[in-house]
């Protein structure tokens, strides 16, 4: 019995880690740090009465991934020139580098990231967060089998203009999306009219639309309409789905330590240490036992910080 316990646990993990993302630190340094994407943007936020955050599409677009920032700002000047020495960074990061010339800034990500077997990444910066003078370009990056690490790049668009990515900027943005998905999708254009369900709801929002235009701004503040971000047809009917999002819960990366034990030469004591990598763990080793020579190490488990 205990052995098919153990076999259904093993499934259930199986299952569990069909959708993972992991990201393989390269260095360990605390130049990047990974993060579930947040709802706010500032320009949002410094809208009149926030009013942006009445758009759901933003809202769901704008929490839809995970995104990657550095622990330093990086300002960075480009003269317009086609050489890799055209752009000048200063920051005390080394994230931030000119690659490829032609006014393209990169950035290292410091990670190896993997997805679970049939899943892309989808890279680019974060949605409706902008830089003046600066671009992100976009990738689509096959995680799931491929060894390499990938670099974050932007166009710079405003030679001689001094561009700054502040801490609480986003270097990079990402998210799953399944390979083939998208070329099993048939694609049909057809008039409205031919449908008469859809278009008897489009021409009831299209009243109630052009009703709530014609009201002066100030009577808008109170009224706007919500059947969307509710989940309600336009006659005021329910939401024809049961998961209608209007946020998103993304899990946060966990940080995985590994315990290390270390045996002692000349001695049966031993030491446990926990760390990301075998050279941390020796650092740390070397600090607290400095007159111990180790003899053999071997790694005991890994778990979740």
């Amino acid at each position: 019995m205990a052995g098919s316990s153990d076999g259904r646990d093993q499934e259930k993990d199986k299952k569990v880690n069909d959708k993972l993302i992991t990201a393989h630190k390269i260095y360990h340094t605390n130049d990047i740090k990974i993060l579930a994407a947040p709802k706010e943007r500032t320009w949002m936020e410094n809208t009149d009465q926030k009013y942006a955050y009445r758009c759901l599409p933003l809202n769901i677009a704008n929490q839809h991934g995970w995104c990657v920032y550095l622990d330093d700002d990086v300002q960075v000047v480009w003269n317009g020139e086609k050489t890799i020495d055209a752009i000048t960074v200063t920051s005390r990061t080394s994230m931030a580098t000119s690659h490829f010339g032609h006014g393209v800034l990169t950035f290292h990500i410091n990670h190896v990231i993997k997805t679970s077997p049939g899943y892309n990444l989808y890279i680019s910066g974060a949605p409706n967060h902008f830089i003046n003078g600066i671009q992100p370009m976009t990738g689509i990056y096959e995680s799931d089998w491929a060894p390499y690490s990938f670099t974050m790049n932007w166009q710079i668009t405003e030679p001689n203009k001094v561009i700054k990515f502040s801490k609480d900027d986003p270097i990079c943005f990402f998210f799953p999306i399944e390979r083939n998905m998208i070329e099993q999708f048939k694609f049909e254009i057809t008039n409205i009219t031919n449908d008469k369900e859809l278009y008897e709801q489009f021409r009831v929002f299209n009243i109630l639309r052009d009703n709530f235009l014609t009201k002066n701004f100030k009577d808008r503040d109170t009224e706007w309409e919500k059947k969307y971000f509710q989940g309600k047809m336009p006659e005021g009917g329910k939401c024809p789905i049961h998961d209608h999002k209007t946020k998103l819960k993304l899990n946060e990366p966990k940080d995985k330590k590994v315990v290390w034990i270390f045996k002692f030469k000349n001695t049966t004591k031993s030491c446990i240490i926990a760390a990301n990598t075998e050279l941390e763990a020796r650092q740390l080793v070397s600090e607290n036992y400095p007159d111990r020579l180790i003899e053999s190490v071997m790694i005991f488990k890994e778990y979740d910080l």
